[in-house]
């Protein structure tokens, strides 16, 4: 039973949180209305997450025609920590560092970084290329407190996020590689990987939060300048690349193997012009 009262404690508290986040300046009243919890249910994990400094209390609002307290206002507390985000592709990368409420506060892009010498051990360059890109940004992290929580990295490729294994991408010529075993006690905080078309499918969810938007189709298309360092046979060079994915109430659809909205033309060749 202890098991269990933990267990809808936990359910509470996420569903409060969530509620805060898509819907800022609720108030307690308005939080328990619309998850049917009681006020002092309420009362007592807002209070959690205040000691927690996760949210913070704002402006009171007006009082109803009955009298009694004004309501208290809450919102996701920007200074709680930052996530750094970073996009990977063959010749570049970008890194967009946001707020823990989702304001952009770092932009960065540049070529990506190859270590020659690993030219033939794919999944020993793919570490050094996140390790050489989040060290350039630990310098700024320290000067500005940005208190990171967790990097998030998306790339080109067929991603089992559950198991935490790139199934396969062949810009980076990686195949059943474990990024959570790799990567675990890499950096001090989590990192976790993402299709980078499915990332911008997290990304209108979340621009989305309050609309009850639940159903779309994200379609990533770009242009490939090519690598000359990472050139070979099986790779990517210079063309378009178009990634594909899907939400359908509310959810991002993996698919029995996490392809879906991966594309093959078995008609289209390096070398046809049209």
């Amino acid at each position: 039973m202890h098991v269990n009262n933990d267990y809808q404690r936990n359910a509470n508290i996420s569903k409060i949180f969530e509620t805060v986040w898509k819907n800022p300046n609720f108030s307690r009243i308005d939080i328990a209305r619309s998850l049917d919890l009681y006020r002092s249910t309420v009362s007592n994990i807002i209070g959690t997450l205040v000691e927690s400094e996760l949210i913070c209390e704002g402006e009171r609002g007006s009082a109803t025609e009955k009298g009694g307290r004004k309501p208290v206002f809450l919102s996701v507390n920007p200074d709680f920590g930052s996530v750094i985000g970073i996009e990977l592709q063959l010749d570049t990368f970008h890194v967009c560092i946001t707020s823990f409420d989702g304001r952009t506060l770092y932009l960065k892009d540049g070529p990506i970084p190859v270590d020659t010498s690993l030219l033939d051990k794919p999944e020993e360059l793919f570490i050094s290329i996140l390790d050489t890109i989040i060290q350039g940004l630990s310098a700024l992290v320290k000067e500005e407190h940005l208190k990171p929580l967790a990097i998030c990295v998306g790339i080109p490729g067929i991603i089992d996020v559950d198991r935490g294994v790139i199934i396969r991408s062949a810009p980076f010529r990686l195949t059943d590689f474990n990024y959570v075993e790799a990567f675990e006690n890499r950096y001090s905080i989590p990192l976790f990987m993402e299709n980078d078309a499915r990332c911008c499918s997290w990304l209108q969810l979340a621009l989305n939060k309050s609309s009850g938007k639940k159903d779309f189709l994200c379609v990533l298309a770009r242009t490939y300048a090519g690598n000359p360092l990472l050139s070979y046979p099986e790779s990517y060079e210079k063309g378009i690349g178009v990634g594909l994915s899907i939400t359908m109430n509310g959810h991002i659809i993996n698919g029995r193997n996490y392809a879906v909205g991966e594309y093959i033309s078995r008609s289209w060749t390096t070398y046809q012009k049209e």
